[in-house]
């Protein structure tokens, strides 16, 4: 027979679930979630009963203040944030050393609130007596390529949380090559490339892939739901992104060895900037007139779009189909750029 849970880890157990900060619980969802997570692991499931005393014992507590919502017949459990006077106390004790500190970490968090909760953001420069005004006319004198105009970005503190959390979630997701499609989807990691983020995980409408990603930016909604995402076990994404440039990762694809011809002008910069962790010089020219590279990379999209940036100043020498890729895209520029416009025409 199945072990009875703790009561205090349980009770810590249904904060943790009241916290979400995307979803209002009742009565059953929280019970039927806990005893989900409480069978999984081999515990006896709780009653109704079990869960208004756990409830009472978190309020008598006196360290979480809980909300209790009538809508319609539903009771709507929800944990209030602490009031921004809680933190003022401990930020009385902090030295001026300190305080400055903090004031320097918020300020350069003030680039990123375009990807923070307004109020999350707020309470903590109120720590230290900074306002997002101050930010700007005081500390704000290191920027990043960040796009705040970037679609879809009010939409990455849900998209992170779920993530973190662990929560299955439903997307419909609008691809730029094929029709809206609307699926259930297990999110496992996230990833800013190129300044576009992606979301990767399980998506059930595609039960052959391992996992898929998604960019944000095509997401046209992103529901969490209170039922746990089913866990990663194959992709280690440690080493997910190692052999390949950006994000998107052939299925069956293993990597290739890539010979390049780098002339001298952009030689520095190919560098102090390698076009992959992989890359190495192989050869250097007599006249020094540039170098050969090499490296060892799966070839994607990414890839081609980042050896096409370089124009003429480089030139792929192998593979034979990379490099006959190379050669049609170039022939595609070159006839567009000496066709005669129409309206130039007599």
């Amino acid at each position: 027979m199945a072990d009875t849970y703790p009561a205090f880890k349980r009770q810590q157990k249904i904060i943790e679930i009241l916290r979400h900060p995307f979803h209002e619980y009742s009565v059953d969802e929280v019970v039927e979630q806990i005893n989900t997570w409480l069978t999984r692991n081999g515990y006896q499931p709780i009653t109704r009963r079990t869960f208004y005393n756990d409830i009472e014992e978190i309020e008598n507590s006196g360290e979480i203040v809980l909300d209790k919502i009538r809508k319609g017949r539903r009771i709507i459990y929800k944990i209030t944030s602490p009031d921004i006077q809680e933190f003022d106390s401990w930020t009385r004790h902090l030295s001026e050393r300190d305080k400055e500190l903090f004031r320097l970490y918020f300020s350069t968090l003030g680039d990123y609130k375009a990807i923070i909760d307004p109020d999350i953001f707020e309470k903590l420069t109120a720590l230290t007596e900074l306002r997002e005004e101050r930010v700007a006319k005081q500390y704000n004198k290191i920027t990043y390529d960040l796009n705040v105009d970037y679609h879809n970005v009010k939409l990455i503190p849900r998209i992170v949380y779920s993530v973190l959390k662990g929560l299955t979630v439903h997307v419909l997701y609008a691809p730029f090559t094929d029709e809206k499609q609307h699926f259930e989807f297990h999110p496992w990691h996230m990833r800013h490339f190129n300044s576009r983020w992606f979301v990767f995980g399980k998506a059930m409408h595609r039960p052959e892939l391992k996992v898929m990603n998604l960019a944000v930016d095509r997401i046209e909604s992103y529901e969490l739901t209170t039922k746990e995402a089913m866990p990663n076990t194959e992709i280690d994404f440690t080493e997910y992104f190692e052999d390949i440039v950006g994000v998107t990762r052939p299925e069956g694809a293993t990597p290739e060895k890539i010979r390049i011809w780098v002339d001298k002008n952009v030689l520095p910069y190919i560098r102090t900037k390698p076009m992959h962790q992989s890359q190495k010089i192989i050869q250097k020219s007599e006249n020094e007139n540039g170098a050969e590279i090499q490296l060892q990379v799966i070839i994607n999209q990414e890839l081609k779009n980042l050896l096409l940036s370089f124009g003429g100043q480089i030139e792929v020498l192998s593979p034979e189909h990379l490099r006959q890729t190379m050669m049609l895209e170039s022939m595609k520029m070159l006839n567009r750029y000496t066709k005669i416009p129409e309206n130039s025409r007599s």
